[in-house]
C-alpha cells in the first residue's frame, strides 16, 4: 500500500507511471486512480459518498475492462491527465 500511496504523489506529473500503479494495485489502476482523485478534489465529502459503496462501483466500472487490460489502463490514464488540467 505504500508503494501506491507514493506513486499517487505524481499523479499530477506527466511522467506518471501508470504501469507501474497497474502492477501496484494488482490490475486495478482505474478504480484506485478515480477513488484518490474524488477523495482529493472533495467530491466524495461535498456529495457525501458512501466511500465502501464508491469504491465497489469504482471497481464495477473497472470490471467491465478486464477482457482487455489496455482500455482499464487508457482510461486510467485520460482520466489522471483531465484531473491535472483542472
Amino acid at each position: 500500500m505504500l508503494q501506491v500511496a507514493s506513486l499517487l504523489q505524481n499523479v499530477d506529473a506527466w511522467t506518471f507511471n501508470m504501469f507501474a500503479l497497474d502492477e501496484a494495485t494488482d490490475c486495478r489502476p482505474l478504480s484506485t486512480i478515480a477513488f484518490y482523485l474524488l477523495k482529493r478534489e472533495g467530491i466524495v465529502s461535498t456529495l457525501l459518498l458512501d466511500e465502501h459503496k464508491l469504491a465497489n462501483f469504482l471497481i464495477g466500472i473497472e470490471d467491465g475492462y478486464r477482457n482487455n487490460p489496455y482500455h482499464s489502463r487508457s482510461a486510467c490514464n485520460v482520466s489522471r491527465a483531465t484531473a491535472s488540467l483542472t
